[in-house]
């Protein structure tokens, strides 16, 4: 419907949120990278075009909070989109492509078998499943947040 009798961006509000979800920046557990300003360093000692990095599907969040992360350290980097964050993250975990943004969840179960390494939770606070592990604020990036949710 092209016209409707409601502004949806005017007469809703949400009244509560049902759920959030965050999301972790992570590298191939066989990288010598275990910090967000070596994995700075890292993108920089590529040539020129050849970082890429995996992501759940061209617009979604891991794509954009990487294409977010990456302006803003002014870096440059080639998205390598997915059926999904599965299937993107099965890439990185075998070491075909070495970084993504990922669900919490996901890097979590991945991060504890050291398949891949979390180094930054890109929420506004630490998590208390993972407290050791620095918000990406924390690792240099003032005001970066990159969750989901729904209300």
């Amino acid at each position: 419907m092209t016209k409707v009798p409601y502004d949806p961006a005017k007469d809703f509000a949400p009244i509560s949120a049902v759920s959030t979800n965050n999301f972790a920046l992570v590298v191939n557990g066989k990288l010598p990278i275990t910090s967000v300003a070596e994995f700075t360093q890292y993108v920089r000692s590529k040539e020129a075009g050849t970082f890429a990095y995996a992501e759940g599907g061209a617009g979604s969040i891991t794509h954009l909070a990487m294409a977010m992360f990456l302006h803003r350290a002014s870096l440059k980097g080639t998205n390598v989109s997915y059926r999904g964050t599965a299937p993107a993250i099965t890439d990185v975990v075998a070491g075909h492509l070495p970084a993504m943004f990922a669900l919490f969840g996901d890097a979590l179960s991945h991060a504890q078998n050291g398949s891949v390494r979390m180094l930054a939770v890109a929420s506004d606070k630490r998590s208390a499943q993972a407290p050791a592990i620095p918000t990406i604020a924390e690792s240099g990036f003032p005001g970066f947040r990159a969750i989901s949710w729904w209300a």
